[in-house]
């Protein structure tokens, strides 16, 4: 993975956060909730490609649960 292929994901992880807990402060959980799926989307794919990791092989998860 190149360095600006690295800051992208980075980017879009943080920008996912952001609107996510943009989303459950109006209320917006499903939206919230997905946007959380984004963003751990893009980290796994980050740190995976980092690893070596196919992406594919990690499958998805759900994200953590915000009380």
């Amino acid at each position: 993975m190149t360095d600006a292929q690295r800051e992208r994901l980075e980017y879009i992880e943080r920008m996912c956060q952001e609107l996510a807990r943009m989303a459950e402060v109006g209320g917006h959980k499903l939206l919230s909730y997905l946007l959380e799926m984004a963003r751990e989307e893009a980290e796994n794919a980050r740190t995976s490609a980092s690893v070596g990791i196919q992406p594919s092989a990690i499958g998805m998860r759900a994200p953590r649960q915000r009380n």
